[in-house]
């Protein structure tokens, strides 16, 4: 049998709302923090990659959105593996930030923390949602769906206070995409 690679542009996509979404973040970016964060998520996707090697899963594409990466990938029949795939990232950041606090890199060390919390919360199409759903069989009761669009909700609102007080609009753009895409979510069940 032989083998064949795909180009890197059959296998990834990146969509306009990631084009207008880093293009609002670097406009509003006067910290220069985005391309801190853009490492943090690099090595976040990096850690789903690896994860899904391992566990015999195989990448189809990768789309990049105006939440983030989202990996078209076939995955293992496995529970635990599909869980230890959709937990990689955050770990992978969990490592990222020990390292770069060892390192005395305080911006990433602190990018890749924010990132590994921020993508375990039980928000769909979060990582945290997507472990819950493995472990769960995808049986996930429909109240938790809610209480994931609840949550958007106050980050939202959290994020619009943020820029409010004058301390940046990342927060309120990301919980407002969050929000618009955990209410189309409770829309299709």
């Amino acid at each position: 049998m032989r083998l064949t690679r795909r180009p890197l542009s059959a296998m990834l996509e990146v969509t306009d709302s990631a084009v207008v979404m880093i293009s609002l973040l670097l406009f509003f970016d006067s910290e220069n923090l985005l391309p801190v964060f853009l490492i943090a998520a690099a090595l976040h996707e990096l850690g789903h990659l690896a994860a899904l090697r391992l566990c015999g899963g195989k990448l189809r594409r990768l789309r990049l959105s105006a939440v983030g990466g989202r990996m078209d990938c076939v995955m293992p029949e496995d529970r635990a593996r599909c869980f230890f795939i959709h937990f990689a990232g955050a770990a992978m950041n969990f490592a990222a930030f020990a390292l770069f606090r060892l390192l005395d890199l305080p911006l990433l060390a602190g990018a890749n923390f924010v990132l590994s919390i921020f993508n375990l919360l039980p928000v769909c199409p979060l990582d945290g949602y997507a472990c819950i759903e493995a472990l769960s069989g995808e049986r996930l009761p429909h109240a938790a769906e809610w209480l994931g669009t609840g949550f958007t909700i106050l980050l939202s609102l959290f994020g619009i206070w943020i820029f409010y007080v004058g301390n940046g609009l990342s927060l309120a753009v990301i919980g407002l995409s969050l929000t618009v895409f955990s209410c189309k979510n409770l829309q299709k069940n």
